[in-house]
């Protein structure tokens, strides 16, 4: 997978340990991810059954992370959409703060090249510049 910022950064996805990239747990699941971490603590047997459940809690939790891509050259921040195939972009405040027009007319820039994030992006720029 890859995708661009808009910085001009392009990400690339393809292998392991990249440090621009980590994990989120959702606070709504972190209930239910401490129950299986202690369910998975509690098993002490070394049936196949209890490989097969340390499996499922390790499974369940993996499923319900979200990826987190962070830009190292401007800090914009993506996350995945457990709903959809897409990314969520946000940019720190201090890199907009003066630069409306310049950000508008990147935004834009993207967004006519058809590429969704950039659609996503000058969408939600446009709805923060409305609050």
């Amino acid at each position: 997978m890859w995708f661009n910022c808009r910085c001009g950064y392009r990400f690339h996805d393809n292998t392991d340990f990249l440090p621009f990239k980590g994990y989120v747990l959702p606070d709504e699941d972190s209930d239910e991810f401490s129950d299986s971490f202690h369910r998975y603590r509690a098993i002490k047997g070394e049936t196949i059954e209890d490989e097969h459940r340390r499996s499922d809690i390790v499974c369940d939790l993996w499923e319900r992370m979200r990826t987190i891509y962070q830009c190292p050259d401007c800090g914009a921040v993506y996350f995945d959409d457990f709903n959809s195939n897409a990314l969520h972009g946000f940019v720190p405040m201090a890199a907009l703060e003066g630069m409306e027009e310049e950000v508008d007319g990147r935004l834009k820039s993207i967004a006519r090249e058809n590429d969704e994030t950039g659609k996503n992006l000058l969408k939600s720029h446009k709805n923060f510049n409305k609050n």
